[in-house]
């Protein structure tokens, strides 16, 4: 039930801030073989969006495939720190924007 009521406040704050996809439970559970929480998801999407959208539009998270993604969080999260001056995404925050865009690619 808690995870419910997560996830129902969450797709109410997130429908509104932007144009990027909410992990469902049941994508999220395909996607991941159940190793990765919603929560941990709706964390990663956060993160996408706060220091993405700072530089350029969010893309759609299908708009680049598994590949494509692991190669792109990567090279703009170096962009992000150097602009930031400081580690800003570090490798478990790079991971949770990754996982995050990879499973909501995978929602069609």
């Amino acid at each position: 039930m808690k995870h419910l009521i997560v996830l129902f406040v969450a797709a109410i704050i997130f429908s509104c801030s932007s144009s990027t996809t909410i992990p469902t439970q049941t994508n999220t559970n395909k996607a991941t073989n159940n190793s990765d929480s919603t929560e941990a998801l709706l964390e990663g999407k956060k993160l996408y969006e706060a220091n993405c959208g700072t530089c350029h539009k969010l893309y759609k998270p299908t708009s680049q495939s598994e590949e494509g993604w692991k190669h792109e969080v990567p090279e703009m999260s170096i962009k992000v720190n150097r602009k930031a001056g400081t580690e800003v995404l570090d490798a478990k925050k790079q991971e949770m924007i990754l996982k995050y865009l990879i499973t909501a690619s995978n929602q069609k």
